[in-house]
């Protein structure tokens, strides 16, 4: 019987361990009916880098999501965390952060497509933040945005700005139809410290909705005339006015007056 030999933990060398989770983590989910989708650690296992949650409906296969997460579950995270989609359908709730860990770094959380019952930036329960939160929603994927609440803090959990940094900060770009939308937390726990950010670019919407006022504005005759006539018909129209009149204001004669002499001047004799 051969003797037994004690072999040093994490590798050749006999050196030191290295840390406990070194690297990043990416989770895909492309399908399926799941309960909870987690970018991080459930209660070990320290992210140091980065959390990667991916949502996407694959080969039109259905995802059926209770709850999405950018970080973890119970285990606290040094890395970022992200959470990203591509094309989904329908999900209840999602949140850039952990369920009730610490996460000691930035969450950033980007809708593109989809339809939320409730969107958090922040945590579920408990933990803590220290970096920065930032929720971007643009709706550029294949299915229109629909968010009942967007959220830019947590649901029950607390959210603190770091020295130095900002709020939490909502980027809303482009959607369908968000029912509310909040810079804070939902919960009365969910107290946060500092100023947040919500940022609206509405310009699309605005000229949609001016381009909706004018037609309005229209009475009922005039509409059923434009209705009535060929589309080509009058775009031919108002090309050949335009010509008309930019015809009628080059050939325009110009009368020149005779200047008035100034006081003290005599006026020239041509």
């Amino acid at each position: 019987m051969l003797p037994r030999k004690t072999l040093p933990l994490g590798g050749g060398g006999g050196g030191a361990c290295p840390p406990y989770g070194t690297g990043r983590t990416q989770v895909n989910a492309l399908g399926g009916k799941l309960h909870s989708v987690f970018g991080g650690s459930n209660t070990l296992g320290n992210v140091r880098s980065m959390s990667v949650a991916f949502l996407d409906e694959a080969n039109e296969c259905p995802l059926d999501i209770d709850e999405a997460y950018g970080a973890g579950n119970k285990a606290t995270q040094d890395g970022t965390a992200q959470l990203q989609f591509g094309c989904v359908s329908h999900l209840k709730e999602i949140y850039g952060g952990a369920r009730e860990a610490d996460l000691n770094d930035n969450v950033e959380l980007t809708v593109t497509s989809g339809h939320f019952d409730r969107v958090f930036g922040s945590n579920k329960f408990s933990g803590d933040i220290k970096g920065t939160i930032t929720v971007n929603v643009e709706e550029t994927g294949c299915n229109p945005i629909i968010i009942g609440e967007l959220y830019g803090g947590g649901n029950e959990a607390s959210y603190q700005t770091p020295a130095g940094g900002v709020g939490p900060t909502l980027n809303v770009r482009s959607f369908t139809s968000i029912g509310n939308i909040y810079g804070g937390g939902y919960g009365a726990a969910a107290i946060v410290t500092g100023d947040t950010h919500v940022n609206i670019g509405t310009k699309l919407r605005q000229k949609h909705r001016l381009r909706i006022a004018r037609r309005s504005h229209r009475s009922p005759a005039h509409q059923s005339r434009e209705g009535s006539q060929n589309p080509r018909q009058h775009l031919w129209r108002r090309q050949q006015s335009r010509s008309d009149r930019q015809h009628q204001r080059h050939n325009r004669k110009i009368e020149v007056q005779p200047s008035v002499p100034l006081r003290g001047e005599k006026r020239s004799k041509s």
